[in-house]
């Protein structure tokens, strides 16, 4: 008999995340730590080159037909704390193997990871809150070598992600590594827009990368930022002489953006372009405009409402440099990697 203090009750199965392919019954089974899922081993082999290559590897032994299933994987902590998924010798639907190693990073965001990922693989929709969840799912797919599909599903599920936009912002530098590995274009953009921002100080600046290819293209994107303020410079000179004659009416100019203290850069632009009490043609507009334009594509209404040089997370950001297919730092025409 149990005494009391030691008598436990055994943990409630959970009921299994099942993911199918029109037409056919999930025949995989893949158990991470207490959360079984039951997936479609086509999907899987059609979009992750892991499972292509082991699930039908002649040393990884098939479920018994006792089980229901053809496969039966189950995860197993390794030695630096991590963990993966391994061909399950014993065969005990609802159980992982016992590891002699302690998990070192959060369980449950591994398995919403991983549902995340087997919802990529499967092209069913799934939401992503945090640029954090997307940085672990990334590392995730990038072990079963299922890069590409998750890029092109995060763009769906992401789109509209306010939340997302403010860790992109916050952490600019690292998101970047993570759009990069993933070959996000949208992503990689948003990422480059607020890396090479507040405009004096930009964040790349204080921030070493591991492949000096992104280094390199954050340093072109500010470059051309650069020259795009030089350029509505010059052009702001040349129509304030031609166009705003007479003394009263450059003295309204230069009164426009001398109310506002610390007024930096991107604010002075936007002063200039919204105020009312200056007499400037249209053409004056035409040459400020385009530098207080919204490039950012991830967050809906939060990024596209955004304005550069307006009070706020932006008063000293420009917002719109936008990098070239072929200033991306990968092969935009390899469709897989």
């Amino acid at each position: 008999m149990a005494t009391r203090g030691t008598e436990q009750k055994a943990a409630k199965p959970l009921p299994p995340m099942i993911f199918t392919t029109p037409g056919l019954e999930p025949d995989t089974l893949l158990q991470v730590f207490e959360q079984p899922f039951h997936a479609s081993s086509m999907s899987l082999k059609i979009h992750s080159a892991f499972f292509r290559k082991f699930l039908d590897s002649p040393d990884k032994a098939l479920a018994p037909q006792t089980l229901g299933f053809k496969y039966a994987w189950t995860s197993l902590v390794d030695a630096d704390g991590s963990w993966s998924l391994v061909c399950d010798p014993t065969k005990i639907l609802g159980q992982s193997i016992q590891s002699t190693y302690k998990l070192k990073i959060n369980k449950e965001k591994e398995v919403a990871a991983f549902k995340a990922l087997m919802s990529a693989l499967h092209s069913v929709p799934f939401d992503i809150k945090t640029m954090e969840e997307i940085t672990v799912i990334t590392k995730m797919a990038d072990y079963y070598c299922a890069l590409p599909i998750l890029s092109n599903a995060l763009y769906r599920s992401c789109l509209r992600n306010t939340v997302l936009n403010d860790g992109i912002r916050q952490t600019p530098c690292a998101a970047l590594e993570t759009a990069f590995k993933l070959r996000n274009e949208a992503l990689f953009r948003d990422c480059v827009i607020h890396a090479i921002n507040p405009w004096g100080s930009p964040v790349f600046r204080r921030y070493s990368f591991q492949d000096k290819k992104l280094s390199l293209c954050l340093r072109l994107a500010y470059g051309r930022l650069c020259e795009k303020v030089t350029k509505t410079d010059q052009e702001i000179r040349t129509h304030l002489h031609l166009y705003c004659n007479g003394p009263r009416v450059r003295l309204n100019f230069y009164k426009a953006v001398e109310t506002i203290p610390n007024l930096g850069l991107p604010g002075y632009y936007r002063r200039l372009y919204e105020t009312s009490d200056i007499e400037v043609d249209p053409q004056f507009k035409d040459a400020i405009g385009p530098l207080l334009e919204n490039k950012l594509v991830f967050g809906g209404g939060d990024t596209r409402d955004a304005a550069a040089g307006r009070s706020g997370i932006y008063r000293d950001h420009f917002l719109c440099i936008e990098v070239a297919d072929e200033d991306l730092p990968w092969d935009v025409n390899e469709r897989d990697w």
